[in-house]
Parts: structure tokens; C-alpha cells; sequence
């Protein structure tokens, strides 16, 4: 697991907890991120920027997050997609880490905390929140130490996504 991948891990753990326990204390968060990141105040900095830009961004993400999963609202999702796909979606369009790094985090991610099916899901729902033109922005804009990252994080031929994943789950519910 690369580094940046323990912190994303760190901080959907964290924004999970958010779903349930919304008041609790900042301070625990903190001492619960630096335990898992072995104390990096880089990778520290960098969970901290995802959590407070994905509950930033919550309102305005949720809406578009409905519109992509068609038939879906964001509270029938489970929590930890919903935290997923909020969180990859802040990173994709924050500008700071190109789309397929992003949505393969989450799939493995997904894999990893979500259910059977969690990771189809996320993969298209993602893929349809995050359209053509934010693909070549966010890849375009990355600095060249972020190249470095899509060659450690993006697997296989570095492009995942597709709505297939969101169709045959879609069908799949249906039934």
C-alpha cells in the first residue's frame, strides 16, 4: 500500500464515523489519523485536506452524487460508499490527483471496507459523476511529483472506470 493510499485509508475511516457519530471530538480524529499515518505529518496534512475539503463539500456533492447514481439517493447508499465516492470526487476535483488514481483508491478501498458489490458501484458512479472534460482538466493540471503517484496507485492499464460497473449493479437491484 502506498503511502498516500494509508492516508486516504485513514480518512474515509473517518468520515465514516462522521455518518454515525457526527459530534465527536476533533481532537480523537486527530490522535486516530496520526496513529494510522506512523505519526508523517505530511501524510497527516494530506488526510486532514480530505476530510475537511470532503465534508466542505458534502452539500454540493451530494446532489450531483444523486444524479449519477440514477435511482439511487445518497442516504440509501451504504456508508461507506457514499464516503467513498464523496471523498474521491472532492480529490478528482480538487485538481490535485488525476481521475483514475482517484477512483481506483476508491475501488480498492471499496474492496477492502464496503460490501460484494460495493466497488462496481463506486466504479461507475463514479465514472458518470466525473465527466470527459474533468478528466482532462484533472489530468492534465497534475504536477509532475503527482506522476510519480499514477504510476504507484494506478494498476493494471490505469483506466478501471467505466459505467459498465454501474449498469450491472443497477440490473442487478432491479430484479
Amino acid at each position: 500500500m502506498s503511502r498516500r493510499s494509508l492516508a486516504r485509508q485513514a480518512a474515509v475511516q473517518v468520515l465514516y464515523q462522521d455518518e454515525f457519530n457526527p459530534q465527536r471530538s476533533r481532537d480523537t480524529d486527530r490522535q486516530y489519523i496520526l496513529t494510522q499515518v506512523d505519526e508523517d505529518s505530511t501524510l497527516s496534512d494530506f488526510a486532514w485536506w480530505l476530510i475537511d475539503g470532503t465534508r466542505q463539500s458534502k452539500e454540493t456533492l451530494d446532489p450531483e452524487i444523486e444524479a449519477a447514481a440514477e435511482h439511487w439517493s445518497v442516504y440509501r447508499m451504504s456508508a461507506v460508499d457514499r464516503s467513498l465516492i464523496r471523498m474521491a470526487a472532492f480529490e478528482c476535483r480538487s485538481g490535485s490527483t488525476p481521475m483514475p488514481v482517484a477512483i481506483d483508491e476508491a475501488i480498492r478501498l471499496a474492496k477492502r471496507f464496503g460490501g460484494k458489490e460495493s466497488p462496481a458501484f463506486v466504479n461507475g458512479v463514479l465514472d458518470k459523476l466525473l465527466s470527459d472534460h474533468e478528466r482532462s482538466v484533472s489530468c492534465d493540471s497534475v504536477p509532475s511529483a503527482q506522476n510519480q503517484e499514477v504510476n504507484e496507485e494506478t494498476s493494471g492499464n490505469g483506466n478501471s472506470t467505466n459505467s459498465a460497473g454501474l449498469r450491472r449493479f443497477l440490473k442487478r437491484d432491479a430484479k
